[in-house]
């Protein structure tokens, strides 16, 4: 089979969407299809190359780009995504005249790339796929301000109509979005694993200095925590408050994977300023994909700050997979779907969002004890192997889209005995 994944690639600082579709690409070439990345616009695109190419077995690649800049202007915006996306769409065609494309899976959908898919796909008979994994358009227009705010909420809007009506195939990463298209469209909805690792990526050797380097050498503990973009960065604020009252008993520094956001960065260093912790935290805006596990695993405890509520039902934390994998503890809430993942006092310690005892009693227990450190963190390990190993995980989605192609050619060959000929 056959399969073209279309990416938006616009993924700067912590390049966890760029992973996902860099594993799900290398788990379909793993499963024995033939895979051809399409990136539309930069800056940071979907790592690719000679070296990628042979690390992860995809058959063929081919990538278009386009200027995509971070100028103002709401018309300049809109002209280099259409351009970019028309662009993506033409190479989809380049590509489906050199070797017949059987499917097509669209990461990061938006209402202009899905209409220019739909039609690409309609011209050339290709499946059409999405993997969703995003926030409902009233939430989508909250995060933003102004204007980029409400078109973000009608882009939202748009494309989820569209989806849900000329879409073959969607792939959901939590229960609550396949429910909920499940009711709402005659498409085929699946579940897929929503975080994926590769073996080779851990304890890799190589980038251990450089990691060490980026710890400033610290001899503490050191808590590491990601932080995206508002809404979501309120999960943090429970972290916040439980060690600026542990400062004064343990020796830490605190290490933030953070969105180079404007209001992002403004709302952290409010916080940190709140609860005296400025001082003892590194807030690190750039971390290259290819090392994030490495720096994972460079921490002594990982905080995996709790998603708002309503974006947490639009997705799954990707950094989960990564998380567990480094062989690290982790202090967590169950949010979204890591329930299924998380299981208190094995492989993590649980807290209630709104319970700061929790938090200090679970930060305590791991700062006292090596012994449960280490535990906590073998017993992740063997989760994230046993449930995010990405051949494996994409193997249901490779039967899928083939079900799908099978489904589309009897269709059409039925379509073709039953059309009237002339003679």
């Amino acid at each position: 089979m056959h399969t073209v994944i279309v990416s938006r690639g616009r993924f700067p600082g912590y390049d966890g969407p760029a992973r996902r579709v860099k594993y799900l690409g290398a788990g379909l070439a793993g499963n024995g299809c033939d895979v051809a990345l399409v990136v539309s616009y930069p800056p940071n695109p979907v790592p690719c190359g000679p070296e990628f190419e042979t690390a992860y077995g995809y058959r063929y690649m081919h990538t278009m780009t386009s200027r995509m800049t971070d100028s103002t202007g709401i018309l300049r915006k809109l002209y280099y995504k259409i351009r970019g996306t028309l662009n993506v769409y033409s190479s989809v065609g380049t590509i489906h005249a050199a070797k017949r494309v059987d499917a097509m899976l669209i990461c990061g959908v938006g209402f202009v790339e899905l209409l220019v898919a739909w039609c690409t796909a309609r011209r050339f008979g290709i499946v059409l796929a999405v993997d969703k994994n995003d926030v409902n358009y009233r939430l989508k227009s909250q995060s933003r301000v102004g204007v980029y705010g409400l078109l973000s909420g009608i882009n939202i809007a748009l494309s989820d109509l569209l989806m849900t009506s000329c879409v073959d195939v969607i792939f959901t990463v939590n229960r609550h979005l396949h429910d909920l298209y499940s009711g709402r469209t005659a498409a085929r909805v699946r579940y897929i694993i929503p975080s994926f690792v590769d073996r080779r990526e851990l304890d890799s050797p190589e980038h251990s200095e450089d990691i060490d380097a980026l710890f400033d050498h610290f001899d503490g503990f050191r808590f590491l925590s990601v932080v995206t973009t508002p809404p979501h960065s309120y999960g943090f604020v429970p972290f916040a408050e439980a060690l600026g009252l542990l400062k004064s008993r343990y020796r830490f520094r605190l290490y933030l994977l953070c969105s180079k956001d404007k209001e992002t960065l403004r709302r952290v260093h409010q916080l940190l300023t709140a609860h005296g912790l400025q001082l003892l935290t590194t807030v690190l805006t750039e971390i290259a994909p290819e090392v994030v596990q490495s720096v994972y695993a460079g921490a002594d405890i990982i905080l995996n700050a709790q998603q708002e509520p309503a974006i947490a039902e639009g997705g799954f934390p990707g950094k989960t997979a990564e998380i567990l994998a480094s062989r690290r503890p982790v202090v967590s809430t169950l949010f979204s779907d890591v329930h299924k993942y998380y299981v208190d006092g094995v492989n993590c310690l649980v807290v209630n969002y709104d319970d700061l005892n929790s938090y200090l009693t679970a930060i305590t227990a791991l700062c006292d004890s090596a012994d449960l450190r280490e535990r906590i963190g073998r017993e992740g390990r063997k989760t994230a192997l046993g449930a995010f190993e990405y051949i494996a995980g994409t193997g249901p989605l490779k039967d899928d889209l083939a079900q799908a192609v099978n489904d589309s050619r009897a269709v059409r060959e039925r379509r073709y005995r039953h059309e009237p000929r002339l003679h």
